[in-house]
């Protein structure tokens, strides 16, 4: 893999022609002002053979595609980015023509159907024929070129001028390097791999951009991380069942690791979730794997943001640590964002980095030909059908604030993060994305691989949130500080009330309830109360003293409405410390007992 600097190859001849000058790419600019970025996700048929890989019917996604394109052009979009071997070549047809075409400043890169050695050099021999474009792409080695059929190819779209200043239309075609691991060997036998990835800078101090193309991942070793980590967007286009892979996100976490402190976003843009191959009636189930990281620095999401982001079908979560994630909504769809450039300079560096935006999320209507605005579905409702005392309370609470669903689920199974906020974004666990990039998000129900880290996690805390629901109804004696609990409860949570995720359903204060689980060891259960209790009576106290009030009852009602619940030996118990006193809890019932048996 060859990293070569796009204004050298233009300069140097431009592509065949004389040489031309790139203009500067507002995408890429260090401006502090957002712009906007159309990513598409599209879903479908896919041709795979030794003679082609694209769509199945070429001529039915043209319009999509084309009307994609157009909808950009609307917006005034400054990034235009699809997937590999997604874009039509009687497309690119269209652009050269014009006017369908990017605005000058903009870049478009668009991850396009196969095509042969020979139909390219036809193509550019063609466009030669128009002198305000220009198609340019590496010299084919004649004897692998003889003995491969086809090249998986990448096209930047963007302008130039040449020396008397006029605009030139460059269609830069980047070839993959790497074959990819397919069933039917078919990249193996046919792929024609290139040796160049192309870098923009279109200017010196600006951001960066290179371009991967799916199996391209392989051959970015760590030395090329190295090399290129700094202001940098790297988008990588794919068309992969197995995004997450180890091996395959190798870069990723190589950048995770050294880059962390600089200027550095991914763009990873894959096909949507149930992509067909044609000839195969097994759809693709696996996840998209589409993302936009962030480094993190300079980045802090609030949660009005990730609660918003969320009901538009844009997913928040962490990974390698520290990195910012954006997750895309795995169904098909074109997603308009409004979002920083990755860095600022000049004064403008101390204003404060804001998340993105979503300008808007569109679905392609097949029967009437065009883009409509859509819902995402984040799949909780589907996921939370087998958990009938959920299903009632837990989807309202989602559409006003995902997070408190996060929040008051964490809580239940006692948070690992620290006392007094445990409930901040970086400590929640369920934000932690798992290995192979599997989303914990409660609230985000996509995959369905039960060997999928974040779907056995979802599982595993539904079933701990379902069997806490159903103690109220079990014949259990409640300590008097909670007795209201014992008619049911339904989950909540608040900023006002960190420690608290439980609300009476007949009405009254929240409370703390916590389900320790199954025959934990008991310095567990020990450790989590009184790391609640603690940060409950520290908050209490805070809040008393905010208020004028009474700071000793404050504490007290702290104590008594935090419940703790594990099962020892199938037995309901009611854990409280030895030191623990209430003028609330009567002195003859035991400090562990929840059933009222033991005097």
């Amino acid at each position: 893999m060859d990293i070569v600097e796009v204004d050298r190859i233009l300069a140097q001849h431009g592509g065949g022609g004389q040489p031309l000058r790139m203009v500067r790419l507002n995408a890429l600019a260090p401006h502090r002002e957002p712009f906007v970025a159309v990513l598409c996700q599209p879903q479908g048929t896919v041709h795979a053979s030794a003679i082609r890989v694209g769509n199945a019917d070429t001529a039915v996604v043209l319009p999509m595609y084309r009307l994609m394109l157009d909808g950009a052009l609307q917006s005034l979009a400054q990034l235009v980015v699809t997937p590999e071997y997604s874009v039509p070549w009687d497309l690119i047809r269209e652009v050269a023509a014009g006017p369908l075409r990017p605005p000058r400043g903009a870049l478009w890169v668009l991850g396009c159907e196969s095509i042969t050695p020979d139909e390219l050099e036809a193509l550019r021999i063609e466009l030669q024929a128009n002198p305000s474009v220009r198609l340019i792409h590496e010299p084919f080695d004649p004897q692998r070129r003889a003995q491969r059929v086809f090249v998986d190819p990448v096209l930047f779209a963007f302008w130039s001028v040449n020396a008397e200043g006029a605009n030139i239309l460059c269609l830069l075609v980047q070839f993959k390097t790497v074959v990819s691991r397919d069933p039917d060997h078919v990249e193996l036998q046919s792929l024609y791999c290139g040796t160049r990835v192309y870098k923009f800078t279109a200017q010196p101090g600006d951001v960066s951009l290179l371009t991967l193309i799916c199996s391209d991942a392989f051959e970015y070793t760590n030395e090329l991380v190295d090399a290129h980590c700094m202001n940098m967007l790297l988008v990588h286009i794919q068309l992969n069942q197995s995004p997450g892979n180890t091996d395959y996100a190798a870069y990723r976490a190589r950048m995770f690791s050294v880059a962390s402190n600089n200027n550095v976003e991914i763009i990873c843009l894959n096909w949507a979730k149930g992509v067909l191959i044609d000839g195969d009636q097994n759809p693709w189930n696996a996840i998209a794997g589409s993302a936009w990281y962030v480094s993190p620095r300079g980045l802090t999401p609030t949660d009005t943001d990730i609660n918003q982001l969320h009901q538009d079908g844009l997913y928040y979560s962490i990974v390698g640590r520290r990195w910012h994630a954006f997750y895309i909504n795995f169904a098909p769809h074109v997603l308009t964002v409004s979002k920083q450039p990755v860095f600022a300079s000049g004064p403008q560096v101390l204003a404060p980095r804001i998340a993105p935006r979503v300008l808007s999320r569109r679905a392609w209507d097949s029967q009437n030909g065009l883009w409509t605005d859509v819902v995402a579905d984040d799949g909780f409702v589907a996921f939370l059908q087998p958990y009938a005392s959920l299903i009632g309370m837990l989807p309202p609470m989602c559409t006003q604030a995902p997070l408190a669903v996060e929040r008051a689920l964490e809580l239940l199974e006692g948070p690992t993060g620290p006392a007094t906020d445990w409930f901040t974004i970086k400590e929640l666990r369920a934000l932690h994305v798992a290995e192979e990039e599997s989303l914990r998000c409660f609230t985000v129900s996509q995959e369905t691989d039960a060997a999928r880290r974040g779907v056995a996690f979802r599982q595993n805390r539904a079933r701990r949130a379902q069997t806490a629901a159903t103690i109220p109804g079990q014949a259990v004696t409640w300590p008097p500080g909670v007795s209201d609990l014992s008619n049911g409860f339904r989950y909540r949570w608040t900023r006002t009330d960190p420690h608290d995720n439980v609300e009476p359903v007949a009405g009254g204060p929240p409370a703390a309830f916590l389900y320790v689980g199954e025959d934990p060891e008991p310095d567990t259960v020990a450790n989590i109360s009184a790391k609640i209790r603690k940060a409950r009576k520290r908050h209490a106290a805070d809040v008393a003293v905010s208020n004028n009030a009474d700071v000793m009852n404050a504490l007290d009602e702290a104590d008594d409405r935090l419940c703790v619940v594990y099962r020892e030996n199938h037995v309901l118990r009611f854990y409280r410390p030895s030191e623990y006193a209430s003028i609330t809890n009567p002195a003859d019932q035991s400090a562990d007992d929840i059933t009222g048996e033991h005097q």
